[in-house]
């Protein structure tokens, strides 16, 4: 008897962890972290860090599904939140007087932060009245 439970032990596999890791991530929201990589190398950090599961746990699927739901969700409000808001048809730039600031970005050498801007629609009608205006008057 005790040679038979020795051989089904040796049937069975050694457990040599995880078969498989599943990666995501999702955007952050602005203002950026500055992150600084060695002497003269600067970065913003736009996106999380990566979150895990492997399959070496119990329920991994349940966990995998959550962290699929999570990272999809907060992706497609932070791009949702930025279409309506600050997008080339967005309440921003409809119905916004002045420029404004749209993406932040970093000169990778020196650190400097600096922003895109872009006009708004009333900006840029304003713009073409006054080139309007301003070629009247050289007309005359």
């Amino acid at each position: 008897m005790d040679a038979l439970i020795e051989a089904k032990k040796k049937q069975r596999p050694e457990y040599h962890g995880p078969t498989r890791t599943f990666y995501s991530n999702y955007r952050l929201l602005p203002p950026y972290k500055v992150i600084k990589h060695g002497e003269h190398s600067y970065s913003l950090k736009k996106i999380s860090d990566d979150l895990t599961v492997d399959t070496s746990s119990n329920f991994w699927k349940l966990r995998l599904y959550w962290m699929r739901v999570k990272t999809w969700t907060i992706n497609c409000l932070v791009m949702l939140a930025f279409s309506v808001w600050k997008g080339p048809v967005g309440l921003r730039n409809l119905c916004g007087v002045g420029d404004y600031n749209e993406e932040m970005q970093i000169n990778s050498q020196s650190g400097e932060i600096y922003y895109t801007t872009r006009s708004t629609l009333i900006g840029t009608f304003k713009t073409v009245l006054k080139g309007i205006t301003k070629s009247r008057e050289h007309f005359e």
